[in-house]
């Protein structure tokens, strides 16, 4: 083959790559043939695995079988008995319509099937009859056996090595089927006759009583029911939530959308969220909702495996929701329930027993009294306040800050904003609403309103990686102590945790600059710095054998660029330059005083760093370049100290100003756990099973 042309791939290789992308392990071959069989009008389906899914999958139904004609080309690409024209798919209530399941299927593994009415068994490999149909005496319904899944994949099978994961995987999809379609009855074991795995009555089932056969009495006892519908959007919502008191094992979210198991980003977030906002601590809530939209309004063709689906007015109907789940949650009221240990004062013995107290709203609550695992007992309260907190302060004189924001040089142009009426038209947006819950940790009432289109994507795009788990354990962070400037350790329920304190103060102070645009504190130079000798230091910090002065050309030329700029700095964020000199830098956290020492870096890096010809990507680059000169850096430190200021101790400076506004205010990345910005050190169920003790 010569490189660079383009050849037709044959079609063997096109099969197996479209096999791929369809089933990614056993459970999509799952999911398919179940989804199969329910479309069939089955009543009665059992799923029966071997190795995982990897040498046997076996679907049995007692549904409408295959008819004897369409079996030449059952296992046929893009072949369906579901719809005949694209037009079809605005109406389509199958769960099946594309015609590739059981061809990827029958690419990647051996298969074999029979089916009534007709009652003949066949053999499937790569979409064709490997022999004619036999005749044989079976049941109603059709059985589809799938061995050696995988087997032309080495890599694919060789990256799926658990089966007990697997087979776990599998019972995952079977249940959330089952809790779904009550009326089905479901049984799922294994192939080695080691015992059921689930089974489900159908017929008189209901969503609750499924849920409490397969998850449990304890979770189905904390359901609380909910049903929904609105004419406006066209849609119906039934689901069934957790007590915002308790806490499953993981997170549970289940959601069906038009009877499709799928995935919705939206949801679940503002599902997240509002357990977030009601739950007094971080827990796993158990969701199962059902969402019905008219088959006019979704696009179910929009991902290989249909995890994922489009619908009209997707913001409208989270808000509404949102709004249901709040509602649900306040209905909860009489029956919230809270574990706690009563201890006798003579030992550790727990006091049996139920009390009660009725709250001012009313609310009961109800006090279980259980003997408490010691090394599950949490002995701090991250409420609780230091009086090192009010000492130490660092001393800034009046003269050298400005408490005034400066005032808008400029009128913004129409291209430029975001039109009031757009703003409010896209309020109820699940993005906007988590960014207006976010605003408020970083913006005051009396701050004027940037409508800048750019800064509020921006703003968006920081809510939209923010990892929910990271910010609960930033919320309920109990502060250890400094192992030194860079690395903080801090309590979080039974584990202790350590933090890079010069990534998250970056972090923390590029979102105050793009959250905090346009409105901040000044803080004024006791003596005006020359932007040339800045720009000339900075080269310096760079190379040390670099040779450039104040009066080079190059020098001169990034000052007279910086100048022309100096309106923009100043109106958005109160860096003052005027005359060649630098004035004011903005004051981003209360009692924090940048480290000066990378001052002549930070303006150099303002002229080569930023992009200065895009909206958004100069505001980006400048506050990405701003947050690391703001940052804490454990190199300017000077023994105890912050650095040339020996009156503050950078000890203080990271527990009472970074840490706790990071507390208040950090929204963090999904990504920091990989980056090893916070690591988990250690927990006290572990550490019990070494020492026994706590």
């Amino acid at each position: 083959m010569i490189k660079g042309v383009i050849h037709h791939l044959p079609p063997s290789v096109i099969e197996l790559i479209s096999a791929g992308e369809v089933i990614h392990r056993p459970a999509n071959a799952v999911k398919e043939l179940i989804e199969n069989s329910i479309d069939s009008g089955a009543t009665n389906i059992s799923v029966v695995i071997k190795g995982g899914g990897l040498q046997l999958i076996q679907v049995k139904d007692n549904g409408c079988g295959i008819p004897l004609e369409s079996l030449d080309i059952v296992c046929e690409r893009h072949t369906t008995s579901k719809l005949t024209a694209f037009e079809d798919l605005k109406a389509i209530k199958t769960l099946g319509f594309r015609g590739e399941a059981l061809a990827s299927i029958s690419y990647i593994s051996f298969s074999e099937a029979f089916s009534f009415p007709n009652a003949y068994f066949f053999r499937i490999l790569e979409g064709t009859l490997v022999e004619k149909p036999k005749a044989i005496a079976a049941n109603v319904g059709t059985q589809i056996t799938v061995e050696n899944l995988f087997y032309n994949a080495p890599l694919r099978s060789a990256t799926i090595r658990n089966a007990t994961e697997e087979c776990n995987r599998i019972r995952d999809i079977v249940t959330k089927y089952a809790v779904h379609f009550p009326k089905l009855a479901f049984l799922m074991k294994r192939y080695d006759g080691s015992g059921v795995d689930l089974r489900t009555e159908g017929n008189t089932s209901t969503c609750l009583s499924n849920i409490r056969l397969l998850y449990g009495v304890e979770v189905a006892r904390e359901l609380k029911e909910f049903d929904f519908e609105d004419t406006r959007y066209g849609f119906k919502a039934y689901g069934l939530l957790s007590n915002p008191t308790f806490s499953y094992k993981k997170l549970e979210f289940i959601l069906f959308i038009n009877d499709r198991l799928v995935d919705c980003l939206s949801i679940k977030k503002i599902v997240e969220w509002t357990y977030e906002k009601f739950a007094s601590r971080r827990i796993h809530p158990f969701v199962y909702l059902r969402i019905d939209v008219l088959p006019s309004q979704i696009d179910v063709n929009v991902h290989p495996t249909k995890q994922e689906v489009s619908f009209l007015y997707e913001s409208d109907i989270v808000a509404c929701i949102q709004k249901t789940i709040e509602d649900t949650f306040v209905s909860f009221g009489g029956s919230r329930t809270f574990f706690t240990s009563v201890v006798h004062p003579e030992g550790n013995k727990s006091l049996s027993g139920i009390k009660k107290q009725t709250s001012t709203d009313e609310l009961s609550q109800v006090l279980v009294s259980k003997s408490q695992n010691p090394c599950k007992k949490i002995r701090t309260d991250e409420r609780e306040r230091k009086l090192s907190e009010f000492f130490d302060r660092p001393h800034l004189p009046e003269s050298q800050i400005s408490l005034n924001f400066p005032q808008s040089q400029k009128t913004l142009s129409p291209s430029q904003t975001i039109q009031e009426e757009n703003l409010e038209k896209s309020a109820m947006d699940t993005n906007i609403m988590f960014l207006q819950s976010c605003r408020k940790h970083f913006t005051k009432p009396d701050w004027r309103k940037i409508q800048l289109s750019s800064v509020l994507e921006l703003q968006q795009e920081i809510c939209g990686r923010v990892s929910a788990h990271l910010r609960s354990i930033f919320r309920g962070m109990k502060f250890v102590g400094c192992v030194d400037p860079r690395y903080t350790l801090f309590q979080y329920d039974t584990g202790l945790y350590m933090i890079n304190i010069e990534k998250i103060s970056e972090e923390l102070f590029y979102q105050v600059l793009i959250f905090g645009f346009g409105n901040f504190n000044v803080y004024q130079l006791s003596e005006p710095c020359s932007i040339a000798e800045l720009v000339a230091l900075g080269f310096k910090v760079r190379d040390p054998l670099s040779n450039v002065t104040a009066d080079s050309q190059q020098v001169v030329d990034i000052s007279n660029f910086l100048m022309k700029k100096s309106e923009m700095l100043w109106d958005y964020f109160s860096l003052q330059l005027k005359d060649g000199k630098l004035l004011a830098l903005p004051n981003l956290l209360d009692n924090y005083v940048v480290q000066l020492e990378g001052l002549a870096e930070f303006i150099l890096q303002l002229a080569s760093d930023v992009n200065w010809t895009m909206e958004k990507a100069c505001f980006e680059s400048f506050c990405r370049v701003a947050s690391k000169f703001f940052a804490f850096k454990k190199r300017f430190c000077d023994g105890d100290h912050v650095g040339d200021d020996l009156t503050v101790h950078w000890s203080w400076v990271i527990e009472n100003v970074i840490c706790k506004a990071a507390k208040h205010r950090l929204l963090p990345p999904d990504d920091w756990v990989r980056q090893q910005v916070v690591i988990k050190l250690a927990d006290l169920e572990t550490l019990y099973k070494v020492f026994e003790r706590c």
